[in-house]
């Protein structure tokens, strides 16, 4: 059996070519997925011996800086893990060369993986500095058993101050957020790494915060370092605001209160000249703003977009903030004067706005935050009986002299005409 299996492997082996072969590292953290045998990557290697040269990439031509792990995989089909006494060497350059250690786990290479080998020890890598070599593209050479089987060619970045004889640099720090990646409304932080001598993943997702450097979209403002909607949500039956909007006069959402089955059921849109969407809860208005790759802006987010937004009082005038009049929204960006200094319209009256934070059930309404402001502030005392509430900010299209950017509630019912939204991300 086991030399019918080698002699079937070798066959199999001479029938094809190495690009019918294809292997796919990872450099920075060595993650390899397993593919079928049939579409492997093979050099030449010394016989009986099969394997792949992972890292780095045949083509294109790829670029490393600090610690890099070079690696790949080898094994005598026949036999249960690479043969004893395998030596598996790199060179870069013309510099001497550096030998790998061999036999480390690699259970994506074994048969029941669709690999070639036997066992799963297969695997082979070396962590080198390639600060140590100078920058600028190098050739990398690897050898098996003292042969060489295959050169590519790479691209060295070294950072300043690591050249001779201090290769290794150290008490450095920093961090960077890359917005949007890997995907939109998602951020990633790097941060530095001594031990990698590179920047490394810290975190990722929709809880990373904004690193500023990202634009926003055409329906968004920058606020910081956050993107804002820069009108009041309405909300539509798809993404792109065609088909029927919620809201808009009635509760007529296609999900429950409990926002439970709101998933990929209606969506949240920034546009102008449209009825803002009311009617809805706290939890509907977040799965909206989830649905889109957006959430609700926390109480401080909003306080930041709201500020500079002018006040109108108690009599606003035509283009003044929504505050008074007619017992109903007006469409979004529609009042000239109703816009903060960071470019979001309606933060005054329109829709009471929901934010993300929760607090316990409010009490009771206390003299404004500012003297010479009559912007109500309904986040006194705390209810052991009822609650929690979320705050909702700004006041509505009826709230006269009440309605204001400082403006805060902490008790508040589940859903009201009133009662409406924005997001961001």
């Amino acid at each position: 059996m086991r030399i019918a299996m080698k002699g079937l492997l070798k066959g199999w082996n001479k029938q094809h070519t190495p690009s019918s072969w294809l292997a796919i590292g990872v450099a920075v953290v060595g993650i390899v997925l397993a593919v079928p045998p049939n579409t492997w990557g093979q050099p030449t290697l010394p016989d009986p011996l099969v394997g792949t040269w992972e890292v780095p990439a045949a083509s294109p031509v790829q670029t490393f800086s600090g610690v890099v792990l070079f690696q790949g995989w080898t094994c005598d089909p026949a036999v249960m893990e690479v043969p004893a006494g395998t030596v598996v060497e790199i060179q870069i350059g013309v510099n001497p060369r550096e030998r790998a250690a061999v036999g480390t786990f690699r259970p994506d290479t074994n048969m029941s993986a669709s690999g070639p080998c036997l066992g799963d020890n297969n695997g082979w890598g070396i962590t080198t500095n390639v600060a140590r070599f100078g920058a600028g593209p190098e050739t990398i050479s690897l050898f098996v058993n003292d042969t060489m089987v295959e050169q590519r060619m790479i691209d060295i970045v070294v950072l300043s101050g690591a050249a001779a004889p201090n290769f290794f640099l150290t008490d450095l720090s920093g961090e960077c957020t890359i917005d949007d990646f890997p995907v939109a409304g998602e951020n990633t932080r790097v941060e530095w790494s001594q031990s990698a001598q590179d920047f490394a993943i810290a975190a990722s997702g929709m809880g990373v915060p904004s690193g500023g450097g990202g634009t926003c979209p055409a329906d968004m403002v920058k606020v910081g370092s956050v993107c804002v909607d820069t009108y009041e949500a309405s909300v539509w039956e798809n993404p792109d605001g065609t088909g029927t909007q919620y809201g808009a006069t009635a509760d007529n959402y296609p999900c429950a209160d409990t926002g439970n089955d709101c998933k990929d059921q209606m969506y949240a849109v920034s546009r102008a000249g449209v009825t803002p969407s009311g009617f809805l809860t706290w939890f509907q208005a977040q799965q909206a703003c989830g649905n889109v790759g957006k959430r609700l802006l926390s109480n401080a987010e909003w306080q930041m977009a709201a500020a500079g937004t002018p006040d109108p009082g108690d009599s606003p005038g035509e283009e003044d903030c929504k505050v008074a009049g007619a017992v109903e929204p007006v469409s979004t960006g529609s009042r000239e004067n109703c816009v903060s200094a960071w470019g979001t319209y309606d933060m005054v009256g329109n829709m009471v706005e929901w934010s993300a934070d929760w607090v316990p059930q409010s009490l009771a309404c206390v003299p404004a935050i500012f003297a010479g402001t009559e912007d109500q502030n309904c986040l006194a005392g705390a209810s052991t009986d009822a609650g929690p509430g979320a705050l909702i900010r700004g006041g509505g299209f009826a709230g006269g002299a009440l309605a204001g950017v400082f403006t805060v509630s902490g008790f508040n019912g589940l859903t009201a005409t009133v009662y409406g939204f924005r997001c961001a991300r």
